[in-house]
């Protein structure tokens, strides 16, 4: 079975907010509009950015950022609140940010005290108030990426526009890197050039040139397809254009686990086997790790999940949550520090409960091509695919 899948989230806020700072009308191709896609380009027009949305592409006329005329609402898109926080210091005037309740909870701390340092004030509270001067100091900064790489992107994507551009140094740990591989890549799009030396970036004073950029498969959604093939047996094939994404690393993890995978030119094809457990450190990979768990309570022997700790601080906290549906399906899960070592066996079915996160009702939803699963609010999948109930259906079809 072939399937067109939407266009990457990560490389569409990314590149939406580069063309808002370009100079002139950029192109974006394949973007993917979801709910957390939306609140970033909601927010840009708020600024002033004229945004045409056309049948699979988006205008964007960028230009000089103007103050909002009230409170920017952010949803529970964490990664909205990152990188509009730096980008709402370009405007002249006080910026307010706000969201649900657990988005004021998630971190933002590190990238707070990075942005100070470059000389922009910020008040913490709901809402979040950016005092903007129109410019950014720039210069040296650090930032902890312990929790979250998105701290790093923020201040990445507005280098170019610091007077004395950026030197940014990773202190402390850091997760995620591979999502920080996309932001230079979309950076270099749209002509901006990031040196990287070990942990430390650097970016010169410049201005981002108006382009046309396509926008990739969105590999975290396919992590769902594969898991459906690995399930089922059914035969999967994705077509891209495929980019720089760290959840295309899951395929390895498929091979593992006894997969077929073939990537041939534009298509990737994945075809099932009789699962067995695995052992890994899924640190760069967050997003697929409820993935993984509800493929492991299906494996044969045990699956280890390692460095995760920083899944508490997600939509929800998806450690608790994953133990949480994984027991009450009759699965054996325990967390072992930042580990959760699941026994396969396979799972009863039941009623599954997301708390609201996208990626555990999606993960969850695959099971139920094998055994009888509910989900409540099933609606909030339309974070990240708005599509997914449909190509679910599709795949329940062809099984």
């Amino acid at each position: 079975m072939e399937l067109k899948l939407p266009g990457s989230k990560s490389h569409t806020h990314r590149a939406v907010i580069c063309a808002a700072l370009a100079q002139g009308e950029s192109i974006i191709k394949n973007p993917l509009l979801c709910q957390d896609t939306i609140y970033t380009i909601s927010a840009l027009r708020a600024m002033g950015v004229e945004i045409k949305e056309e049948e699979d592409f988006l205008v964007v006329k960028g230009g000089e950022l103007e103050v909002p005329g009230g409170r920017l609402f952010l949803g529970n898109s964490g990664t909205s609140l990152r990188l509009l926080l730096s980008v709402s210091a370009l405007c002249r005037g006080d910026v307010l940010l706000e969201g649900v309740p657990r988005l004021h909870q998630r971190p933002i701390r590190s990238l707070i005290e990075a942005l100070e340092r470059w000389g922009v004030e910020v008040e913490e509270g709901r809402p979040i108030r950016v005092k903007g001067k129109g410019f950014i100091e720039g210069g040296g900064t650090e930032v902890d990426c312990s929790l979250s790489s998105q701290f790093l992107s923020s201040l990445l994507l507005v280098s170019p526009y610091a007077l004395k551009g950026g030197e940014v140094s990773v202190k402390g740990g850091f997760v995620s890197r591979g999502y920080v591989e996309i932001t230079t890549e979309v950076m270099e799009a749209f002509g901006i050039h990031v040196e990287m030396e070990g942990n430390t970036y650097k970016v010169g004073r410049g201005r981002y040139k108006p382009t046309e950029f396509t926008v990739p498969v969105d590999a975290s959604s396919s992590t769902y397809i594969f898991a459906a093939s690995a399930l089922t047996g059914l035969e999967v094939a994705v077509e891209g254009p495929f980019g720089n994404h760290p959840d295309w690393g899951f395929l390895d993890i498929l091979k593992k686990m006894g997969c077929v995978v073939h990537r041939e030119g534009g298509i990737i094809r994945v075809k099932g086997g009789e699962l067995k457990g695995v052992e890994v450190s899924m640190r760069d990979m967050p997003d697929a790790v409820p993935t993984l768990a509800v493929l492991g309570a299906f494996a044969k022997g045990e699956t280890v999940i390692k460095d995760i700790g920083h899944l508490r601080e997600k939509e929800s906290d998806r450690i608790s949550v994953l133990v949480q549906n994984l027991s009450g399906m009759g699965a054996e899960v325990r967390v072992v520090g930042e580990a959760v070592v699941i026994k396969g066996g396979g799972l009863k079915g039941g009623v599954v409960y997301p708390h609201g996160d996208h990626r555990i009702a999606m993960a969850f939803a695959v099971a139920g091509l094998v055994v009888p699963v509910e989900i409540v609010d099933r609606r909030c999948v339309e974070k990240s695919f708005p599509e997914f109930w449909d190509v679910l259906e599709l795949l329940r079809r062809g099984i």
